[in-house]
């Protein structure tokens, strides 16, 4: 299990690109991708990110953040999900998204969603407190200024932390059960 964030900066025209891009490497980054014509950086970051976005918020911008958590299952059914503390999505959610499962964490509502991967979920945190027909990229995407962007990070970091706490220890024991 690992929590990946996908980080988007509209960098502020005052600032320039060439400044942030220079903040950005020495943030450590791995993948950074920049347009100069729009003046926005893209970054990938999956270790460390509490760090990285603190780092990155010395940028003048406006940032887009989607944090998600990754979970490799032994098995993908009902009776897994279940388990680990997932209420299972009704049908008509399985037949228009990938959404298989919700569950609660910090009064915060979490989705699970299928991947293109065998047993691969990923789990993110919606802006909602009930289970929505359709998820748009508005219900967990996080929008901030860089003056807010580190605090509304870490909240919803700090929810994935907990929720990746509670599959694993679950987890563990489940895919014993089932070898």
């Amino acid at each position: 299990m690992y929590i990946k964030a996908l980080i988007d900066i509209d960098v502020d025209l005052d600032f320039g690109l060439a400044k942030a891009l220079r903040i950005s490497n020495s943030c450590d980054l791995k993948k950074i991708l920049s347009d100069s014509v729009k003046h926005v950086i893209h970054t990938v970051i999956t270790e460390n990110i509490e760090d990285k976005v603190k780092c990155l918020s010395s940028i003048k911008g406006f940032f887009t953040v989607d944090l998600r958590l990754f979970m490799k299952l032994c098995k993908l059914d009902r009776n897994t999900l279940k388990s680990l503390g997932i209420k299972v999505a009704p049908k008509t959610f399985y037949e228009r998204s990938k959404i298989i499962g919700y569950t609660y964490a910090d009064n915060k509502l979490c989705i699970v969603e299928k991947t293109s991967k065998d047993n691969i979920v990923l789990v993110r945190v919606l802006k909602s407190k009930m289970l929505p027909i359709f998820v748009e990229p508005s219900l967990y995407l996080i929008s901030a200024p860089n003056t807010e962007i580190v605090d509304k990070v870490l909240e919803i970091l700090n929810i994935l932390k907990t929720l990746n706490k509670r599959f694993s220890t679950n987890l563990v024991e489940l895919c014993r059960e089932i070898a």
